[in-house]
């Protein structure tokens, strides 16, 4: 259960989070899209995700915690969250840019994209000889 000043939410908070995500996100795309099956899926991403995270066996949520990390264990898990997001995104924004040159569509975006993408990953091969 949750303790007085506790900084982690429980399972129904995070439920009832991702279900208004959810909603919020369904019904963004199902109107920019003029779809309602986009909207369905919208909502069944987020809320699903909800949905098992909230069923794993855990006595608290990780995931969701709010402030400075409490032990090396939380400090660890906070640090190989950011560095997958990181890769995620870098190698993410790259091959999006890639994709939009391949097919002759280049903005501004794209080109923001493809520095962004390139000087993450120029930046993990070299800092760390340099360190």
């Amino acid at each position: 259960m949750r303790e007085a000043g506790s900084r982690y939410w429980n399972h129904r908070q995070h439920l009832v989070f991702c279900a208004f995500l959810g909603a919020a996100m369904g019904v963004a795309m199902g109107l920019g899209e003029g779809s309602v099956w986009r909207g369905l899926v919208g909502f069944s991403i987020v809320f699903g995700w909800g949905l098992i995270t909230t069923l794993l066996p855990k006595d608290r949520f990780e995931l969701v915690h709010v402030g400075a990390p409490q032990d090396e264990r939380q400090s660890r898990l906070n640090t190989e969250a950011v560095e997958i997001s990181a890769y995620a995104m870098g190698l993410f924004a790259l091959a999006g840019s890639m994709w939009e040159m391949a097919h002759g569509r280049t903005s501004v975006l794209t080109w923001v994209c493809f520095v962004g993408g390139v000087s993450f990953l120029l930046a993990q091969l070299i800092l760390p000889r340099v360190r």
